[in-house]
């Protein structure tokens, strides 16, 4: 008995150790939420904007894990103290608390049934609906849905028929694992919900306020965390055992991020024994036996897109209807990716003083040839044949990330040597080639000059297309891509030093970081899909 006193005894001192622990992370990481907050709002160069927005990516996904320590009753042993730790770190988020604990205890309940198995689709379900609803997972959209919802909510709950919907929820419902959310909600008490919603608002109203936030700043620094904390939402889960407890990952990353999102990788150990504080569970990830996965490699592989479920005989159609769904949504999220970077840097290169001359004497021989614009604008015909061609998601995922690599090198190659641009002469207005040229002017915005994007996008598709085709279309491929490279300096938007840089660009882009990303992901692909393992 004395010995079981003792073991009690150590057990409450260890649990208020790891109380006093999250409470004073709790402080430190709101704090330094509300700086970062503040310098991306008065960030005086971009630069500075994507510094403060990175590292808020991180300190809010640490509020976010002290809050997942409170769900599951971790973070304090009082409860009343637990529930308050929880709803300011939700306040961060913003969420509500109550309903956030019942959405992720939801989750436990039906983790890899049919209702979360967004990963992989069966042959009753709408492949255009499941792959919508994983790529907002891994763009971050996952994350903007939750305050809007309770927004919604919280403005409406009352007028809304939940028990009808949920009694007569579909394919729609089903697919999302909206049902089952809906009936969880229908037990939540709604007062709680909505002040907990109301209390992180008029946080956020405060931080704005008390901290002269910008909504450019705020809006920068949520994307960031919402992509950091919406694509970790199902890496941990992704083509994982089709098992409740089993079916989850213990993730291998860095020091850093393993020590910021306080151990939240483990999450096999943590699906084992919910009830394993985050300062334990590196120590059962270590005595394992489930090899952990590198969390990058499953990320890559996921940007590949859901597959169709194993066994189910879904046929050649289904197939390809799934491939041209993934492939759309990769060309979209190229063009969002493209359309920030593009836009952003441009916006900063107009507050830069300082720029830099990369003319050469030979760029003054360039002749000004206004019509040329017409092939300067059909980069965009180009990037869509390059994608179509593929055919293939296996081949267009390498693709992606070359030229999204591409596009995110020169945006800062934009931001850290700003390059003053040609000053064409004016062009008689009136005429259609005046209109192409104005459109493509307006097109290549201001600034973005070295490297040329316009090369290095060019110059990409071409070698990506070029191998998927015969001979002949390969070398008109190739001829047009060349014929838009020349634009660029017979439009006078760009010296022959951007050129170069833009085919240098494409040759690291599609040479070194495509082929790499094929190998990263045949690796982590030959490990992991195989017939679904599924547990009774």
């Amino acid at each position: 008995m004395p010995e079981l006193a003792a073991a009690g005894h150590q057990a409450d001192a260890g649990a208020k150790a790891r109380a006093h622990q999250n409470w004073a992370i709790l402080a430190g990481a709101a704090t330094l939420n509300a700086a970062l907050l503040w310098l991306a709002s008065h960030a005086s160069s971009a630069l500075g904007l994507i510094a403060a927005a990175t590292l808020f990516a991180f300190t809010n996904n640490t509020l976010f894990a002290l809050m997942h320590e409170a769900v599951h009753g971790n973070f304090d042993p009082r409860q009343s103290r637990n529930d308050l730790g929880g709803s300011i770190a939700a306040a961060f988020f913003p969420t509500a608390f109550t309903l956030q604990r019942s959405a992720h205890l939801t989750h436990h309940r039906n983790n890899r049934s049919e209702l979360e198995r967004f990963d992989y689709i069966g042959p009753d379900e709408a492949i255009p609906l499941k792959t919508a609803q994983w790529f907002s997972i891994l763009t971050g959209l996952y994350w903007a849905g939750i305050p809007l919802f309770l927004v919604f909510y919280t403005l409406f709950a009352e007028l809304v028929p939940w028990r009808r919907l949920n009694a007569e929820h579909g394919g729609f419902s089903k697919q999302t694992s909206a049902g089952e959310f809906l009936e969880s909600l229908m037990r939540l008490p709604l007062r709680r919900v909505r002040a907990e919603f109301l209390a992180s608002v008029a946080l956020q109203a405060a931080l704005f306020i008390a901290l002269d936030l910008s909504l450019a700043g705020w809006a920068a620094c949520y994307a960031a965390f919402a992509l950091a904390w919406s694509s970790l939402q199902y890496a941990d889960h992704a083509f994982s055992r089709l098992d409740r407890v089993e079916g989850a990952w213990n993730l291998v990353v860095g020091g850093f991020t393993r020590r910021m999102f306080l151990n939240y990788h483990c999450h096999l150990e943590h699906h084992r024994d919910q009830d394993c504080p985050w300062q334990a569970l590196p120590s059962r990830m270590q005595s394992t036996r489930n090899p952990p996965r590198r969390f990058l490699s499953i990320l890559l592989l996921m940007w590949q897109g859901p597959r169709l479920l194993p066994g189910s005989h879904q046929g050649a159609p289904r197939e390809r209807l799934l491939a041209r769904c993934v492939i759309a949504a990769h060309v979209a999220i190229f063009g969002v990716v493209f359309s920030l970077v593009y836009g952003l840097s441009s916006i900063d290169f107009v507050s830069r003083q300082v720029r830099y001359d990369l003319s050469l004497p030979i760029d003054a021989l360039a002749p000004f040839v206004p019509a040329s614009a017409a092939i300067y604008l059909t980069i965009t015909p180009l990037l869509l044949i390059a994608a179509l061609v593929q055919q293939e998601p296996r081949r267009t995922l390498p693709l992606l990330g070359a030229l999204v690599f591409q596009v995110v090198i020169a945006g800062l190659c934009f931001i850290l040597f700003p390059v003053v641009p040609p000053s064409p002469p004016p062009v008689p207005a009136g005429t259609i080639t005046a209109q192409l040229y104005a459109l493509a002017d307006s097109v290549n915005l201001i600034g973005n000059c070295m490297p040329s994007l316009h090369v290095a996008l060019a110059l990409s598709c071409a070698w990506a297309a070029g191998s998927m085709v015969r001979p002949l279309w390969s070398a008109v491929i190739w001829i047009w891509a060349l014929a838009i490279c020349l634009s660029t300096w017979l439009t006078w938007q760009h010296w022959l030093l951007d050129i170069a840089g833009g085919a240098l660009l494409a040759w690291i882009g599609m040479g070194l970081v495509g082929p790499w990303l094929t190998r990263a992901r045949d690796r982590i692909e030959a490990e992991l899909i195989g017939p679904a393992e599924v547990s009774g």
